[in-house]
């Protein structure tokens, strides 16, 4: 509906409204965008473990998300893994998710089905795996993920998008640059 919301806004069919200030104790989410490093990824995860933190891992892909599963707990041994998505059954997904609610593992990795949010509060890393198969709609939708997850154990929210060849999906973001902290800068 963003999509369609934005056009009847610049065409005038209905009102467009601008929020100016943040929630309160609302934080930026800093996003990161670049080539795939897998030193890279562990260090993000680490420093979110580091601080007895947990990690949202999205990699969007089932036929493929047990492998990754095998690869992140050789990058990162001391992570907790466990894998969520929506083709599981309902009552084992329901289990993984109240277990990372009560911080039971630490690393969650799982499709895009925690794009609506989920109240964990000591998630405040997300990494998207190949975001640059998302659509901007996708890439906002999970970005925004740790800030609604009303995460404050650490002022930092950070999301990681690490992707094949980083150049081209970035000039095609909208905005110029690595890094974005500020609220309504970046995706």
């Amino acid at each position: 509906p963003i999509p369609r919301t934005l056009e009847m806004a610049v065409t005038g069919i209905r009102e467009m409204s601008t929020i100016q200030t943040p929630p309160e104790e609302r934080h930026p989410v800093l996003t990161y965008v670049g080539p795939y490093d897998d030193k890279q990824v562990a260090a993000a995860i680490r420093r979110e473990l580091l601080r007895d933190g947990q990690v949202f891992f999205v990699h969007n892909r089932v036929e493929s998300i047990d492998r990754v599963a095998s690869k992140l707990r050789e990058l990162v041994p001391e992570a907790r893994i466990r894998v969520a998505h929506g083709q599981m059954p309902e009552r084992e997904l329901e289990l993984v998710m109240r277990d990372f609610y009560q911080s039971r593992f630490n690393l969650l990795l799982c499709t895009t089905i925690i794009e609506t949010g989920i109240d964990v509060a000591s998630a405040n890393t997300i990494v998207i795996a190949r975001a640059d198969k998302f659509g901007i709609e996708g890439w906002r939708a999970v970005d925004s993920s740790p800030g609604c997850i009303i995460a404050y154990a650490d002022p930092e929210l950070k999301c990681w998008m690490p992707m094949p060849r980083a150049g081209d999906i970035a000039a095609a973001l909208p905005f110029d640059g690595d890094e974005k902290e500020l609220f309504g800068s970046g995706i």
